[in-house]
Parts: C-alpha cells; sequence; structure tokens
C-alpha cells in the first residue's frame, strides 16, 4: 500500500418520532377499593406530543419569528408530527409559564452586572398600544410589558432602581432614565444617538451646523482611543489626552450656543441637543471614564429588534399571555 485518501461524509441520521408508551395498572383490594398507577410528570393525555416536539415548536415560533401555519408545517414534514395550529399556538405561553423560576435567575444576573442596557419599544397587543422595556447585558435579557413607557413602569420591571454604586446603566435620552430616583448608580448616554444628530445637522445646515460636525468627530475620536486603550491592555485613557479632548468639547458646545442662542418661549431641535450635550456631558464621556462602559446602546436595540421582526410577522398581539 502506497497511500491512503479519505473521503468524509456528514449527514443526519433518520429523523423519526418516538413512541413511549405509560401503561397504568389498577388492582383492586379484596376490600373492593381499586388503586391505580400514577403517570409520569407531563403525561396528562391518553395520546399527546412530548416536551422535544414542543421546544422545536416553540424555538421555530419564538426564535425564528415563523407564523403558526407554517411551523406545523415544518414539524410534519421533517418529524411526521402532525401537529395541529391551536397546539402549536399555545406553545410559548405554556413554556413561558415553565420558565418563571428561570426568568427570576435571569433578573438577578442582569441586576448584579457592572453594566446595564436599557430601552424600550411600543409594541400592538390586545388592541391597544403596550411598551416592552428591556434590560440586558451581552449574556442576559430581562423583557417587560407594561402599559406605559414612564417611571412606573420602570420601576415595576425593578431592573434601574436595584442598581448601586459602581454599576452603570446606558440608555438614551429619555427623561424617565435620569429621575432622581436612578441617581443612585452611574449613568452612561448612547452615543449613536448623538452621532446621527449631529451627523443630521451638519449636513442639513452645513454653515450655521459646522459646530455639529466638530463635536461628532471629537466623540469619534474619543471612541477610536477606548478602543486602542483596550487593545493594549489599559484600564483608563492618557488623562492629557482625555483633558484635551473635554476642552474641545466645550469649545465646540460654546460655538453651537452662539450660532443657536436661545430664544425665550421657543423650543427648537436643535437647542434640545445643544443642551443636551452640556448638560449631560458626564453621562455622554462616561465610556472614556470607565472603559468597561460601551460607547453606544446597541445591545439593548439588538435585544428589542427581534420582537419588532415579530410584529412585522404578526402585524400584533391578539393577548398578553400570547
Amino acid at each position: 500500500m502506497s497511500g491512503v485518501q479519505r473521503r468524509q461524509v456528514f449527514d443526519l441520521p433518520e429523523t423519526r418520532l418516538v413512541s413511549v408508551e405509560h401503561r397504568l395498572l389498577t388492582c383492586r383490594c379484596v376490600c373492593g377499593t381499586a388503586t391505580a398507577g400514577s403517570a409520569p410528570a407531563g403525561v396528562t393525555a391518553p395520546a399527546q406530543y412530548g416536551p422535544g416536539v414542543a421546544a422545536v415548536g416553540t424555538w421555530l415560533l419564538v426564535g425564528h419569528h415563523l407564523p403558526v401555519a407554517r411551523c406545523a408545517q415544518i414539524l410534519t414534514m421533517l418529524l411526521g408530527a402532525r401537529v395541529s395550529t391551536g397546539w402549536l399556538a399555545g406553545q410559548p405561553a405554556a413554556t413561558a409559564a415553565g420558565l418563571v423560576p428561570f426568568h427570576e435567575r435571569v433578573a438577578a444576573a442582569v441586576r448584579s452586572s457592572p453594566v446595564v442596557h436599557f430601552d424600550e419599544t411600543g409594541l400592538r397587543v390586545a388592541g391597544c398600544l403596550r411598551w416592552l422595556h428591556v434590560a440586558c447585558t451581552p449574556l442576559s435579557t430581562v423583557y417587560h410589558l407594561a402599559e406605559t413607557r414612564s417611571r412606573a413602569a420602570i420601576n415595576t420591571m425593578n431592573i434601574l432602581p436595584a442598581l448601586t454604586a459602581g454599576q452603570v446603566a446606558v440608555h438614551d435620552g429619555w427623561s424617565p432614565y435620569l429621575m432622581p430616583d436612578y441617581q443612585q448608580t452611574g449613568h452612561a448616554m448612547c452615543n449613536a444617538h448623538h452621532l446621527r444628530e449631529l451627523d443630521g445637522w451638519a449636513r442639513t445646515h452645513p454653515e450655521k451646523c459646522a459646530w455639529a460636525g466638530t463635536l461628532a468627530q471629537i466623540l469619534r475620536e474619543a471612541w477610536h482611543a477606548v478602543k486602542t486603550a483596550r487593545t493594549t491592555g489599559q484600564d483608563h485613557l492618557d488623562p492629557n489626552l482625555l483633558h484635551a479632548l473635554h476642552e474641545r468639547w466645550q469649545a465646540g458646545i460654546d460655538a453651537a450656543h452662539h450660532a443657536y442662542p436661545p430664544v425665550k418661549g421657543i423650543r427648537h431641535p436643535v437647542r434640545a441637543l445643544i443642551n443636551r450635550m452640556r448638560g449631560l456631558t458626564p453621562e455622554i464621556w462616561c465610556f472614556t471614564r470607565d472603559l468597561r462602559v460601551p460607547f453606544d446602546n446597541n445591545q439593548a436595540e439588538r435585544d428589542i429588534r427581534m420582537t419588532k421582526i415579530q410584529m412585522k410577522i404578526s402585524g400584533a398581539w391578539r393577548t398578553t399571555t400570547g
């Protein structure tokens, strides 16, 4: 033999349902009393689909946002499980009920994280506008459906109120996040929002809003410096560099105030942006003081995006439990 060549083929084994039969014996005592055996946990009907089929169906519905009828068709074709759409539609609620202890553990993990992202979005549920709140880390996500977008909903979710000193809440400029009730923790603003606004005004009014392009450039330089520091294993930025960036930032805001002086009784979106840049400078620049803090709030937006995809497919949720 002068040599060996190998050819490997990776394929799936035959996929088929496995049926397990449980026989419950009944015994009658000489006194006339009949005693029947108990079925295993979860076995509640003479014939039913097991947790494996339910798990695959729920995963396709919730994880991949397939319509119920199409999901039933896939289970029939791939597994030979001729499930009804009614049974399949009820699986997410049944699964959610069994995940209550898991949800509590996830919430505890998020509350203990050094950096937590927050966001919210509107959803149509039961014919009304509801608000889905999210609190998350790269590994854990908590969702909370509420009737409002208010501080009361944030308190009911009980993630932000539970954070303490040393932790950082990352969010956008929605004012309830910045209420005095939540000042026991650090706050960081999403700078992706700021870059979009600054770049937008710089393009729309290039002469009067030249300062907007300057502020956007300063933020990008700071983010590049932070990424470089992380790559080289540093835990902080050079103080001289940070001081220089802050001085340029302040000069840019002064130029913005000169271009758009406040006018009593008149609210303007540019003025609102300028006021935020000045009033929330510590929160905007949090990512430069604590290198654990990200530049943006993309984590929360990614975690909340899946519900928007579901909305596009289904249009709305008919019930809060569904």
